[in-house]
């Protein structure tokens, strides 16, 4: 009897497509000697990907300043922003797009783009995320979801040791941060987002996993045996599927969960076992 392997499916094939095109932006933009011109290249490497898979209802840029309704400007300047265009507006600063001001309300995510991930980087994104909340709470607002994207992860030195500082930062917890995304390396998703994570692993959304029998008792179990509840969650196993996940979690935050059934489905296997 000859058995016949699974094929990825071609959309998660394509995927890994995608991430090496974004390793190969990062490496273009090396030659570069201005730090913003490396930078910007890079986040508009990641608003491109993204624009593949989010809907054009959303707004999607980098180098982008928020204002509230009420006219408070939010001081610094976000570096990739999904934008809810039914929420206010979104304009462009000048004649090529470069910068843009939008309406705080229609925040959906916030991407905070690292080249390298380092213990000065990370409290960097960590320390921007805290006061973005803290912005959103004194105007009586909701924050928008925050994503740290790192293209890559130093090495080990000094009290940094590379992947494992970071898995050691998830395991107590990235402050205000929803998910960690480095696509060679891995994809962390906050505890307070365990239906997308767990969902996701299975091919299906957060709200099918709210609804999945197998989902609940692992939720369950987690809670009650996790010695620390603050542990965060990983998905994906290769560059590709942290990329899916970095695609999915950017219309969870939209509440566009359509298009995040959609994309599981065409780049998993969905298991899904309703409870009702």
């Amino acid at each position: 009897m000859t058995l016949v392997r699974s094929r990825p499916k071609r959309l998660l094939q394509t995927l890994d497509g995608h991430a090496a095109l974004l390793k190969a932006q990062y490496l273009f933009s090396a030659s570069h000697k201005l730090p913003g011109s490396k930078g910007k290249l890079r986040e508009d490497g990641v608003v491109a990907f993204l624009k593949e898979f989010v809907s054009r209802r959303f707004d999607l840029a980098s180098n982008v300043f928020a204002v509230t309704f009420k006219g408070n400007e939010y001081r610094r300047e976000l570096d990739i922003v999904v934008h809810d265009s039914d929420v206010g507006g979104f304009w462009k600063l000048d004649t090529f797009g470069e910068n843009s001001v939008c309406t705080f309300e229609g925040l959906r995510l916030v991407i905070e783009v690292k080249s390298t991930l380092n213990a000065l980087t990370l409290a960097d994104a960590q320390k921007k995320s805290a006061e973005l909340s803290k912005f959103a709470a004194r105007k009586k607002l909701s924050p928008p979801r925050y994503v740290l994207f790192a293209f890559t992860v130093a090495e080990a030195a000094g009290d940094w040791n590379g992947s494992d500082s970071v898995k050691e930062q998830a395991l107590t917890g990235f402050g205000e941060m929803d998910a960690v995304i480095c696509p060679d390396h891995f994809a962390y998703i906050s505890p307070y987002h365990e239906n997308f994570a767990f969902g996701f692993e299975r091919g299906i959304s957060a709200t099918q996993a709210e609804n999945d029998g197998s989902v609940q008792d692992e939720v369950t179990s987690r809670s009650i045996f996790q010695a620390d509840p603050s542990r965060w969650t990983t998905v994906g196993s290769s560059p590709g599927s942290r990329l899916l996940a970095l695609a999915a979690f950017a219309s969870y935050a939209a509440g566009d969960e359509a298009r995040v059934r959609g994309l599981l489905a065409a780049s998993m296997n969905p298991k899904h076992h309703p409870i009702s």
